[in-house]
């Protein structure tokens, strides 16, 4: 479910003295078409921005390349990620790490509408993006996806290659750990084990928690009670029984005086 996610890549062919641009990566018309607006928009944009002071666009041989060849690629959405990668070999500047962005760009710098944003911020999800550029026409299609599809994710409306800019360049420097990890293709997406034994580690967690813990059942213990039988004595009173005793001596002895 969702699309996939396109690399952009950007290198000056040094050993190629003509200036220009070429495209690799199976791309289709539109495609092309983008990267070419994108080359245009790109040399005007860094001459408005350092004053007409980096002479990069003038003698660099620039390849583009589209990575995974064999698959087919069209569409105009990629047309300010194709301006992002090639400001940043000109003005040797990293961008932010985890970012993705989509949106047609024109020749005056606007960013237009481009459609599958579910489907694009899926994949992102996927790669491990953690911050999006999307253009701002769009910002009712990400107001109505689902919360559990848009956490995590800062999100950023551009209407103007402009704010894309400021969103993608202009922001706090990361440690080195960080920059050398956003440098790898693809990147390596968060929580994923990166040796084998932090693979064979997260394995054995895996297998502990789908182990069931069995707790051992109470033991009750049946006792049997012996019950004696005892036989019922009528108590005897002892102070009636003296008085009986005492009343037959003085019977026996009135008797005895009679005689007498």
């Amino acid at each position: 479910m969702g699309g996939s996610a396109l690399y952009i890549e950007a290198v000056a062919d040094k050993l190629v003295n003509k200036p220009g641009i070429r495209i690799t990566g199976m791309l289709g018309d539109v495609m092309k078409e983008s990267n070419e607006i994108a080359y245009t928009f790109s040399k005007i944009f860094l001459g408005d921005l350092t004053q007409n002071g980096n002479k990069f666009f003038e003698t660099a041989a620039i390849h583009m390349h589209v990575p995974e060849g064999a698959t087919k690629k069209d569409g105009p959405s990629a047309g300010v990620t194709m301006t992002t990668a090639l400001l940043s070999l000109a003005l040797k500047k990293p961008i932010k790490p985890h970012l993705a962005m989509t949106g047609e760009i024109t020749l005056t710098g606007k960013v237009l509408a481009i459609g599958g944003v579910k489907e694009k911020t899926l994949a992102a999800r996927r790669e491990g993006v953690t911050t999006m550029i999307i253009p701002k026409e769009n910002k009712k299609d990400w107001d109505e996806l689902d919360d559990f599809i848009k956490k995590g994710i800062e999100i950023h409306f551009a209407e103007t290659y402009s704010d894309v800019y400021h969103n993608a360049f202009e922001f706090e420097p990361v440690s080195s750990a960080e920059q050398s990890q956003s440098a790898v293709y693809p990147p390596r997406l968060p929580g994923v084990a990166k040796t084998k034994k932090e693979q064979s580690e997260k394995k054995q967690k895996k297998i502990a928690l789908k182990k069931k813990i069995s707790i051992p059942k109470k033991k009750i213990v049946k006792r049997k009670v012996r019950t004696e039988k005892k036989e019922e004595v009528t108590p005897v009173d002892s102070t009636t029984e003296n008085t009986e005793t005492v009343q037959k001596i003085r019977e026996e002895e009135e008797e005895e005086e009679d005689n007498e």
